[in-house]
């Protein structure tokens, strides 16, 4: 939990305005008043109550001054500059220049180093506006408000973050700056509690430099800095939390590489990742195949790169089928690479299954030859020569129906635990026996 999360959570336990007074027919009585959307509330507070309401009024005053304390001591975001603004500088990867633009206009690139987005389309607006916060999301449009940013386009939105994210170290920096990464890199998460409850306690004069404002996807979600390491928070009700949860073990069950889940305790309905970046740049599938995500695209972009990483894309997609992840696409699975020299390091691990398996429906479909997924998944192989080549090679460890059975009480039990109520009528050996059934038959 976040320093700032902790401080606010303690003060949303306490009472909060100011003790008035009042003296009726000679007699003396204490109110608590406070402003509630703009109107003025109040509650009769008896005599032996008082001392105990002044306590934490008091008590309330002091975390609201080290809040303020802890807001001022964000660093704040550079302003933008005109030439930022109208996309006249330079793609940054860390410290080295590898693209340079005048008025949104490529003049130079370093093909090995540069953004593959880049690379492939020369448009820096389109680039930066992929990393963009989703403005559908609710918390998005409170992120905005809070930081004073209105009526912007998406590029100019990840500008405010100088186009830096997380997941990579390529950044935008306007012509004649001097900002270096480090003066522009993450080291705070003040307003993850915007982004994943829609708090609006902080109002800063000056904006500070968030990594909110460069996290897409449309599920509430925030990065959260936690003993050094940044962690993805995102919300969900109790049936995508745990098919992601699932999803995961089962994944790694099957030595499919893939991103660490782990529910939030104390926090229902929350559940989170760690950066699996780590040292490397993540590029999502977007950066080389555009926005078209058949498989047919996909595996023939990642084909005539290098072929282990069109083998591992029909690992992933095979794996799809077997859990019933109906949602991949060019956003939720890209390749890694070397942040010094763009060295192309592989396939990205498997993430974001949170609409796999009974996300969608606990009525599942019990016969595997007249699944959906599956055909698409059987259809490709057979139609695409290079798919129906590489399948062959392409492994997976064996799995059986005593494993299966591990994994699925296993989340179940974590989701009981921490869902409560909300986890209810999940019938685990009807999942055993779905996933079981369809790993034989996509098996054979």
């Amino acid at each position: 939990m976040s320093k700032y999360e902790e401080l606010t959570r303690q003060l949303n336990t306490l009472p909060k305005g100011y003790i008035s007074k009042k003296t009726i027919k000679g007699h003396e009585y204490h109110y608590l008043q406070w402003l509630d959307n703009g109107k003025i509330q109040s509650q009769y507070v008896r005599e032996e109550n008082l001392l105990d309401i002044y306590g934490k009024l008091d008590e309330r005053k002091k975390l609201e001054n080290e809040l303020v304390k802890l807001a001022d001591a964000g660093r704040d975001a550079p302003v933008l500059s005109k030439r930022a603004m109208e996309l006249t500088g330079s793609i940054m990867m860390g410290d080295l220049e590898v693209a340079r633009f005048n008025k949104g206009q490529l003049s130079w690139i370093d093909e090995e180093r540069a953004p593959l987005y880049i690379v492939r389309t020369h448009n820096i607006s389109g680039f930066l506006a992929s990393r963009a916060i989703d403005s559908s999301r609710t918390n998005a449009r409170v992120l905005k408000k809070v930081l004073n940013i209105h009526g912007e386009s998406d590029d100019i939105v990840a500008l405010h973050s100088h186009g830096a994210t997380i997941t990579d170290n390529y950044w935008f920096r306007a012509r004649g700056s001097k900002l270096r990464y480090r003066d522009i890199s993450f080291e705070s998460d003040l307003y993850s509690d915007v982004t994943l409850n829609g708090s609006t306690y902080i109002y800063n004069k000056k904006a500070k430099l968030s990594p909110e404002l460069t996290l897409t996807g449309s599920y509430e979600k925030c990065w959260k800095l936690i003993d050094g390491e940044w962690w993805m928070y995102k919300r969900g009700n109790a049936y995508e939390i745990f098919s992601e949860l699932l999803s995961a073990q089962l994944a790694e069950l099957m030595g499919i590489p893939t991103a660490q889940y782990e529910l939030v305790k104390g926090e229902p309905g929350v559940i989170k990742t760690r950066n699996f970046a780590g040292d490397y740049n993540f590029e999502p599938m977007i950066s080389i195949a555009g926005d078209d995500d058949s498989y047919d695209n996909v595996l023939d972009k990642l084909n005539a790169i290098d072929t282990e990483l069109a083998k591992d894309y029909i690992r992933i997609i095979l794996f799809d089928a077997i859990v019933n992840n109906v949602d991949r696409h060019n956003e939720n699975l890209g390749i890694m690479r070397d942040r010094n020299n763009g060295t192309i390091v592989g396939l990205s691990p498997n993430f974001d299954n949170n609409l796999a398996l009974i996300a969608r429906t606990r009525t599942l479909n019990m016969n595997p030859a007249r699944d959906g997924m599956i055909k698409f998944y059987k259809d490709f192989i057979k139609r695409d020569p290079v798919a129906a080549e590489y399948e062959g090679s392409v492994a997976i460890a064996p799995l059986t129906k005593e494993a299966i059975e591990i994994c699925v009480r296993r989340a179940a039990d974590v989701c009981k635990q921490e869902l409560g109520d909300s986890f209810r009528d999940v019938d685990c050996d009807q999942i055993i026996k779905y996933v079981f059934d369809r790993y034989n038959y996509l098996s054979h």
